[in-house]
């Protein structure tokens, strides 16, 4: 199975997206608004790096012309992110689920790991088989920019 890769003319555009995305989910944030807010925040911004990436003919779900936003153990994120259900990215549709395992993130295309359940998710990949899934860790907890990519 291919991994998605960047387009690559979009590397700018995602990199100056990146940059804003650090400027809006700072550490002042949450002040700005309410949690709702920062969730739908933080699920927009992860479906705009859905739609930078260039997803292989024979990803995940691909056959069923659906890719899935996945939320790992947190309901209210999940919540706020559903409102993206439907929306099209790199012409398939975008679904969005709350799962509880790595096991049941297989079918995903995008996980996203809420800074609230990183310890259990760590705990979980240890058991669990590497996923293919576009994996976004959400650290606006941390104090400065954090951008790491292996």
């Amino acid at each position: 199975m291919a991994i998605a890769q960047p387009n690559s003319n979009a590397r700018t555009s995602m990199a100056l997206l990146v940059a804003c995305a650090l400027l809006v989910l700072g550490p002042s944030a949450s002040a700005q608004g309410t949690q709702a807010e920062l969730n739908q925040i933080k699920a927009a911004f992860v479906v705009n790096i859905a739609r930078f990436v260039k997803w292989p003919d024979d990803s995940v779900n691909a056959e069923s012309g659906t890719i899935a936003l996945c939320i790992y153990r947190d309901d209210n994120l999940a919540r706020s992110a559903r409102s993206f259900n439907g929306q099209v990215v790199d012409g398939r549709q975008l679904t969005v689920q709350k799962v509880s395992t790595v096991d049941s993130a297989r079918s995903c295309g995008v996980l996203l790991v809420p800074s609230s359940h990183l310890d259990g998710y760590i705990a979980d990949m240890q058991s669990a088989q590497p996923l293919t899934a576009l994996t976004v860790v959400d650290q606006t907890d941390v104090e400065g920019p954090l951008i790491k990519a292996d």
